[in-house]
């Protein structure tokens, strides 16, 4: 609330500038700077005025109330910046117990989402068989699945593989 407060009170200082000075301002702000004034073209302040730039399309400044007002946003942001990451270590520190059911469930839903895909690709395309697993490999017939969507079945040769734990390279 004190951070939309000093926030305010810059906008109130901008019209207040505005009546004041005569001039049309915008209220302007950068990391660097923080909040500042901008007026379009190159503009005669009076004395009060801080940090003058001037150049043919638009001149920029601060007051010194203004800079009192910007110390007190940049105080306000680190206040808040502190509270975040408390309540975010809070929160890591809270759910750092429920990470690795959230990492299986995470992995489970993956592997649903392959075999899913799986699935409608077979589905897809008829002539496709379920594998059976065992400790041999052996495929009829085979055809990268990749290649057949590309290139059309009738493009792609099919090849047999025989792999064991008994085959010699």
């Amino acid at each position: 609330r004190t951070y939309q407060e000093g926030i305010g009170d810059m906008a109130e200082l901008c019209e207040e500038l505005e009546k004041e000075f005569g001039i049309d301002l915008v209220l302007s702000e950068t990391a660097q700077r923080g909040y500042y004034f901008e007026t379009k073209g190159a503009v005669d302040l009076p004395p009060e005025c801080r940090q003058v730039i001037k150049n043919k399309k638009r001149t920029t400044f601060t007051t010194q109330v203004a800079q009192q007002i910007n110390s007190r946003i940049k105080e306000n942001l680190q206040e808040i910046y502190v509270l975040i990451g408390t309540i975010c270590s809070d929160i890591f520190t809270e759910i750092r117990e429920y990470l690795g059911p959230l990492y299986k469930l995470a992995e489970m839903n993956t592997q649903l989402d392959f075999l899913q895909c799986l699935a409608r690709v077979a589905l897809e395309n008829s002539g496709w068989v379920c594998p059976t697993f065992s400790s041999t490999l052996a495929i009829k017939n085979g055809q990268h699945p990749i290649l057949v969507a590309l290139s059309g079945r009738s493009n792609v040769v099919p090849n047999d593989t025989y792999a064991s734990s008994d085959t010699t390279p």
